[in-house]
């Protein structure tokens, strides 16, 4: 067996500690769903509102579901964690995206997050070396555009 390297050290503890981000995985696609269904049953004018708003409650759950299923403790602080945060906060640079069809075209807003958040998922396909995170960053951000 070869001896890893520091980084790949790290990044193995990482995906370790995080189940390779799989509790936020089921949590965000748990609360897109809802956001999903529940935009057919609100009024127009809520329904737009559905979409920015679901990170609210799904970040402390999939942080919480993290925490709970991680199968090895974090013994220090993780050095991944400041490039981690900046991939997953890059999406905020990105939301003039959705301001721009807010008013204009609300229907095109949740095709406007889904290419957001696929661009976001490349980056954990390095961090977490799985061609999950690439899979499902085509698929979330072309799928939507299916459908039109």
């Amino acid at each position: 067996m070869r001896q890893l390297s520091e980084i790949d050290s790290i990044r193995h503890h990482a995906i370790l500690s995080s189940m390779a981000g799989f509790p936020f995985l089921l949590v965000f696609a748990l609360a897109w769903s809802a956001a999903a269904v529940l935009s057919y049953l609100v009024p127009q004018g809520i329904a737009r509102w559905v979409y920015p708003f679901m990170g609210i409650p799904a970040m402390p759950v999939a942080m919480a579901l993290e925490r709970r299923l991680g199968s090895v403790r974090a013994t220090g602080p993780d050095p991944l964690l400041p490039l981690v945060l900046q991939i997953m906060f890059v999406q905020v640079v990105a939301f003039p995206a959705i301001l721009l069809v807010w008013d204009d075209s609300p229907h095109y807003k949740p095709v406007a997050f889904a290419a957001i958040v696929g661009a976001h998922f490349l980056p954990f396909q390095w961090i977490y070396r799985t061609r999950l995170y690439v899979v499902l960053g085509v698929v979330v951000a072309v799928g939507p555009l299916s459908s039109r």
